[in-house]
């Protein structure tokens, strides 16, 4: 950067910026539509982190990776940010003996903490899929767990080239709670038709969640139980609309994240763990 800023100062940086990136966020809340909760919440709580924070974080402290699935994947490093804004925590991501990966939302120091991570490949057209173990029907209504595909800086900006799957009620104990959307490729939403929510119920622990992207459409399943096949479907939903500048066109990484809406604790004071079995990707593309 070409000079050397003094980690106080970085730290009284944020304690000043996220408070008023909170306040802005809050302010830009009210004029979004109040038509779907999901929809409100979920914009407003994307992945706004704030660069001086987040960049001296990771000139800090380099980023921890782990191998999941026969992929590589790096854990987002100590420090605070969006969505939510958040805290972040790498001890609250690992792989077990069987080779699952576990992510919780911890209480500790007095605070709030949460994981992420992501590909250090990226994807193109293909079958996405997660097997995951937890209740993610009955999470917390400040609990948010996301399954996406989310764009470098040279790919697009926020808000664009990202598939969603979430599992989170955005604070409302009676919202839908399985949420899919689509953001554009360039431009701006079609919020009117980018996006469907399901009250998901499940019969148990286990549960395979998938998307397929192609050129033209996106579409979702779910299924109960882990499955490699088409059996016991939940729901579906595809997204094909004639603006095909509404579905992303270029290869992004996978993210996986578990934490907070709005950083609000959990309702009922709990920490969280979600087990994600296994990532598989079956490319469309022959040359993938």
């Amino acid at each position: 950067m070409g000079y050397r800023m003094d980690m106080g100062m970085v730290t009284s940086a944020c304690l000043v910026v996220f408070p008023l990136v909170a306040l802005l966020a809050g302010a830009a809340r009210g004029q979004i539509s109040a038509r779907n909760p999901s929809l409100k919440e979920r914009k407003a709580n994307h992945r706004k982190t704030d660069p001086i924070c987040f960049q001296n974080s990771h000139l800090a402290r380099p980023p921890k990776t782990l191998r999941f699935s026969g992929y590589e994947w790096e854990i987002r490093g100590v420090g605070d940010g969006g969505p939510g804004p958040n805290h972040w925590d790498p001890g609250n991501v690992r792989v077990d003996e069987k080779g699952w990966l576990h992510l919780k939302i911890t209480h500790t120091q007095g605070e709030w903490r949460c994981a992420e991570l992501h590909t250090k490949k990226r994807f193109g057209f293909g079958r996405y899929q997660f097997q995951v173990t937890g209740r993610v029907d009955t999470l917390d209504p400040n609990t948010v767990l996301g399954l996406f595909k989310y764009p470098t800086a040279d790919v697009g900006k926020d808000g664009t080239n990202e598939i969603d799957i979430e599992f989170a009620r955005w604070g409302h104990t009676k919202s839908d709670n399985l949420n899919f959307t689509v953001y554009p490729a360039s431009g701006e939403r079609d919020q009117a038709t980018d996006h469907k929510t399901y009250p998901l119920k499940l019969q148990g622990e286990a549960s395979t969640h998938q998307f397929e992207w192609e050129s033209k459409r996106v579409r979702y399943r779910s299924f109960y139980g882990h499955r490699d096949d088409d059996g016991h479907e939940i729901t579906h939903w595809t997204d094909a609309p004639d603006d095909l500048r509404l579905i992303p066109q270029r290869p992004t990484p996978v993210f996986l994240n578990l934490w907070l809406f709005r950083g609000n604790a959990p309702t009922d004071g709990k920490e969280v763990e979600i087990v994600i079995r296994k990532f598989t990707f079956a490319s469309f593309d022959p040359i993938d």
